[in-house]
């Protein structure tokens, strides 16, 4: 997961349009399985991006774990994901992971792309 305000901005540096500067986007990449006629036949990545971010709140709860998960501390599978329209033109992505971990985010706009997961 990426978030910032220059997320595209490779190189940074000093901004000379201050409307560029407070763009706060967030850009997930979700790694899921590709299903052809019942069996996993490989891996895709889907690249969501959610623009016009009102707000964003992660919750990871630390010691606090639905699932044991390994031994490192991590986020888990995306257990389910919710999508409601809390206000006019607005939208909230709400997602909780196995570890009991969530993810809000508040936008206007958004946009995924898919593409394959090479081995």
């Amino acid at each position: 997961m990426e978030l910032g305000d220059c997320i595209d901005e490779i190189k940074g540096g000093r901004h000379d349009d201050f409307a560029k500067r407070r763009k706060l986007r967030v850009r997930m990449y979700v790694l899921a399985d590709v299903v052809k006629r019942g069996r996993i036949s490989g891996h895709c990545w889907y690249v969501l991006e959610y623009d016009k971010v009102d707000r964003i709140d992660v919750n990871y709860p630390g010691d606090l774990e639905l699932f044991p998960i390994g031994f490192d501390s991590n986020l888990g599978d995306w257990g389910y994901d919710e999508l409601t329209c809390p206000k006019k033109n607005h939208f909230r992505h709400e997602i909780l992971f196995a570890s009991g971990a969530t993810i809000t985010i508040d936008f206007r706009d958004f946009t995924f792309r898919r593409m394959p997961a090479k081995n």
